[in-house]
Protein backbone atom coordinates (compact mmCIF):
# COMPACT_ATOMS: atom_id res chain seq x y z
CA UNK A 1 0.00 0.00 0.00
CA UNK A 2 2.38 2.44 0.79
CA UNK A 3 4.34 1.71 -2.46
CA UNK A 4 1.16 3.04 -4.14
CA UNK A 5 0.66 6.22 -1.95
CA UNK A 6 4.60 7.01 -2.84
CA UNK A 7 3.69 6.29 -6.74
CA UNK A 8 0.58 8.24 -6.60
CA UNK A 9 1.77 11.69 -4.71
CA UNK A 10 5.43 11.30 -5.78
CA UNK A 11 5.38 10.26 -9.61
CA UNK A 12 8.89 11.56 -9.89
CA UNK A 13 10.34 9.95 -7.09
CA UNK A 14 8.62 6.67 -7.69
CA UNK A 15 10.37 6.94 -11.76
CA UNK A 16 13.11 7.46 -10.20
CA UNK A 17 13.26 4.33 -6.90
CA UNK A 18 12.11 1.98 -9.46
CA UNK A 19 14.91 2.98 -11.86
CA UNK A 20 17.40 2.72 -9.14
CA UNK A 21 15.94 -0.67 -8.29
CA UNK A 22 16.38 -2.11 -11.38
CA UNK A 23 19.65 -1.03 -12.16
CA UNK A 24 21.11 -2.24 -9.09
CA UNK A 25 19.16 -5.43 -10.03
CA UNK A 26 21.14 -5.27 -13.45
CA UNK A 27 24.43 -4.76 -12.31
CA UNK A 28 24.15 -7.75 -9.30
CA UNK A 29 22.88 -10.17 -11.98
CA UNK A 30 25.76 -9.09 -15.09
CA UNK A 31 27.95 -9.18 -11.58
CA UNK A 32 26.85 -12.70 -11.14
CA UNK A 33 24.86 -12.49 -7.83
CA UNK A 34 21.42 -14.39 -7.74
CA UNK A 35 18.60 -12.48 -7.10
CA UNK A 36 15.06 -13.54 -6.40
CA UNK A 37 12.11 -11.93 -7.51
CA UNK A 38 9.81 -9.17 -6.03
CA UNK A 39 7.57 -7.03 -7.06
CA UNK A 40 8.59 -4.30 -4.79
CA UNK A 41 11.59 -1.95 -4.57
CA UNK A 42 13.76 -4.33 -2.78
CA UNK A 43 16.40 -6.30 -4.16
CA UNK A 44 17.45 -9.84 -2.39
CA UNK A 45 20.28 -11.36 -3.06
CA UNK A 46 20.82 -15.65 -2.79
CA UNK A 47 23.48 -15.31 -0.28
CA UNK A 48 23.87 -19.09 0.72
CA UNK A 49 24.00 -20.51 4.51
CA UNK A 50 23.36 -18.52 7.25
CA UNK A 51 27.13 -17.78 7.86
CA UNK A 52 27.88 -17.16 4.16
CA UNK A 53 24.97 -14.51 4.18
CA UNK A 54 26.40 -13.05 7.52
CA UNK A 55 29.81 -12.87 6.55
CA UNK A 56 28.60 -11.23 2.83
CA UNK A 57 26.35 -8.69 5.09
CA UNK A 58 29.53 -7.87 7.15
CA UNK A 59 31.58 -7.09 4.24
CA UNK A 60 29.10 -4.71 2.48
CA UNK A 61 28.85 -2.82 5.78
CA UNK A 62 32.88 -2.40 6.16
CA UNK A 63 32.31 -0.96 2.36
CA UNK A 64 29.45 1.65 3.82
CA UNK A 65 26.54 -0.32 2.09
CA UNK A 66 23.63 -1.12 5.01
CA UNK A 67 21.56 -4.31 4.09
CA UNK A 68 19.48 -6.87 5.67
CA UNK A 69 20.56 -10.13 6.03
CA UNK A 70 17.85 -12.82 6.42
CA UNK A 71 19.25 -16.39 8.00
CA UNK A 72 17.57 -18.79 9.94
CA UNK A 73 15.07 -19.04 10.91
CA UNK A 74 13.51 -16.64 9.29
CA UNK A 75 14.24 -18.50 5.92
CA UNK A 76 15.74 -21.96 5.47
CA UNK A 77 19.13 -22.38 6.94
CA UNK A 78 20.85 -22.62 3.00
CA UNK A 79 18.56 -19.98 1.61
CA UNK A 80 19.87 -16.75 3.21
CA UNK A 81 19.22 -13.51 1.47
CA UNK A 82 20.87 -10.13 1.55
CA UNK A 83 18.00 -7.36 1.14
CA UNK A 84 18.97 -4.06 -0.45
CA UNK A 85 16.55 -1.17 -0.65
CA UNK A 86 17.28 1.93 -2.91
CA UNK A 87 16.26 5.16 -2.47
CA UNK A 88 14.76 7.44 -4.48
CA UNK A 89 16.75 10.30 -2.49
CA UNK A 90 20.10 8.94 -3.75
CA UNK A 91 22.23 10.23 -6.32
CA UNK A 92 22.51 7.93 -9.39
CA UNK A 93 26.29 8.08 -8.69
CA UNK A 94 25.95 7.04 -5.22
CA UNK A 95 23.65 3.95 -7.14
CA UNK A 96 26.62 3.36 -9.97
CA UNK A 97 29.65 3.70 -6.77
CA UNK A 98 27.62 0.77 -4.72
CA UNK A 99 27.30 -1.22 -8.04
CA UNK A 100 31.16 -0.97 -8.36
CA UNK A 101 31.60 -2.15 -4.85
CA UNK A 102 29.36 -5.36 -5.63
CA UNK A 103 31.59 -6.46 -8.43
CA UNK A 104 34.67 -5.68 -6.19
CA UNK A 105 32.67 -8.25 -3.27
CA UNK A 106 31.71 -10.49 -5.64
CA UNK A 107 35.50 -10.89 -7.57
CA UNK A 108 37.40 -11.32 -4.07
CA UNK A 109 35.04 -13.15 -2.48
CA UNK A 110 34.57 -16.45 -4.71
CA UNK A 111 34.76 -18.57 -1.13
CA UNK A 112 31.11 -16.94 -0.70
CA UNK A 113 28.48 -18.87 -2.52
CA UNK A 114 26.18 -16.33 -4.08
CA UNK A 115 24.58 -18.89 -6.64
CA UNK A 116 21.39 -20.77 -5.83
Amino acid sequence: RSVNIIMEEFPERSARLWKYTGLLANALEQAGYSLTGSGSPINSIRAGNSLETLQLSGILFKEGILSTPFIYPSVPEDCGRIRLITSANLKEHSINKAIEIFKTIHHETGQISLDP
